[in-house]
């Protein structure tokens, strides 16, 4: 049943009382229908099975008679509603944020250009991090509609997208998981309160939209990813998970480290740090610790980058399985080591990088992506060390791992080794290594 049609009888109304009344809020407004009651009634029909949207002025029309908005009626946007700072803005009215969640997932899913064509943009993340800092949630709703199996059912679609992306990755995955944001999780979360369940299916939405967000940054649309990024951080706020939202910022971090923007990742890496909970959830404290490290080498201050490793190490050894969440429990040994182990390419030392970056490409044998990751690392280690014909095979193990998925992120190491090999293009290896990888790049 449409929301549509469960307003209607939830307020008791025959079709025709609703047609009337839609009627008479016409000749109020000075709107011209131009449709005879009968095939006004038959229109009402259509809408409340979901076989057509009711287009202006109805929709407003419809909004007033029902005393609801068009997202609690459950009306799709419009492209006139489209706009491009949809999703990057951060309202405190939990109304206005999920309505803010449906209009993104509804022009990502229809590729719209005001989403897809959208530049990756600092000020609208500084802007919505403050937001998050300084302002508090109003909630317009308290009670709730929100069941157990609803929760049950997000946070399993939820584990499926994060499953489906760290294994095979893919902009056809992000759409399947933008889908099931625009059909079944915005009209829950327009169901929503201020309860135990309705902050359980925040936690859960928070993190579906985060993983999206990885999910675009995979597929190097930043733009796109930026703006689930900022939908997650605000439904941290609405699921009381400050931590989550420190970690929220890790990835942001993540990101413009990603772009080449290190002095913008070093700015969220230690926001992160100082508001997240390092007695009750160390390893957001970790994270954040060691993007704070791999952004000060970035950024060539070698004394900056040891201090936070070693902090990262004393954080670290504070986690627990009890006091790590779900949406960090991908964090292990491997996962700390191949941050360190960047931090050393990044300035130039390979001699600290290869042991923390062997232990990294051990542990990846079943994790597609780090596995090119992680051998694309020792290939730059390789390089540092002068060693053209270990980079070159390291280089080609590379392109094998990455023909198994679709990773633009994957793509961009082979592509960073390829560049590091460019001097030796001569060299038999370097051009065994630079043909095999010339058509997946080109492609």
């Amino acid at each position: 049943m449409t929301r549509l049609r469960e307003e209607r009888a939830a307020k008791g109304w025959t079709k025709a009382k609703l047609v009337h009344l839609i009627e008479v809020c016409a000749r109020s407004r000075g709107e011209t229908l131009g449709k005879t009651t009968q095939s006004l009634s038959r229109e009402v029909s259509f809408w409340e099975s979901g076989q057509r949207s009711p287009q202006e002025p109805i929709r407003t029309i419809l909004c007033d008679v029902y005393g609801r908005s068009a997202l609690e009626l459950g009306l799709t946007p419009t492209p006139n509603e489209a706009r491009s700072d949809i999703g990057l803005t951060y309202s405190p009215s939990l109304i206005d944020a999920v309505d803010s969640l449906t209009k993104l997932a509804v022009f990502d899913s229809t590729r719209h250009t005001s989403v897809l064509q959208g530049d990756y943009s600092l000020e609208a993340l500084n802007a919505a991090f403050m937001d998050w800092f300084l302002r508090e949630s109003k909630y317009e709703r308290t009670a709730s509609k929100i069941t157990e199996l609803d929760v049950a059912e997000v946070t399993a679609a939820t584990q499926m997208f994060d499953s489906l992306d760290r294994t095979v990755g893919g902009e056809a995955q992000r759409l399947l998981a933008v889908q099931f944001v625009r059909e079944k999780l915005a009209p829950r979360l327009s169901q929503a309160g201020t309860d135990p369940l309705s902050r359980a299916l925040y936690t859960a939405a928070a993190t579906l939209c985060e993983i999206i967000g990885w999910m675009a940054y995979d597929s190097e649309r930043h733009g796109v990813a930026q703006r689930y990024f900022v939908q997650a951080l605000r439904l941290a706020k609405d699921a009381h998970q400050p931590a989550y939202g420190a970690y929220v910022l890790t990835t942001m971090s993540h990101q413009a480290l990603y772009l080449k923007r290190p002095d913008q990742a070093l700015r969220f890496a230690l926001a992160a740090r100082s508001h997240a909970n390092v007695s009750t959830v160390p390893i957001v404290a970790t994270e954040a610790t060691l993007l704070a490290a791999q952004a000060s080498a970035q950024l060539g201050d070698e004394s900056d980058c040891r201090k936070m490793i070693l902090e990262s190490e004393g954080l670290f050894s504070q986690v627990r399985p009890e006091n790590t969440p779900s949406w960090a429990s991908h964090w292990t040994d491997a996962v700390f080591a191949t941050y360190v182990g960047s931090c050393w390419v990044d300035l130039g030392k390979p001699r600290e990088a290869f042991g923390p970056l062997k232990l990294a490409w051990d542990a990846a044998k079943d994790h597609p992506r780090r596995r090119v990751y992680s051998t694309g690392q020792l290939a730059k280690v390789a390089v540092l060390n002068g060693d053209i014909e270990q980079a070159a095979s390291l280089g080609l193990a590379a392109v094998d791992s990455s023909s198994r998925q679709s990773s633009q992120r994957s793509l961009q190491v082979i592509r960073e080794v390829n560049e590091r090999l460019k001097t030796h293009a001569k060299q038999s290896h370097v051009r065994d290594f630079r043909d095999r990888a010339r058509p997946l790049l080109a492609g």
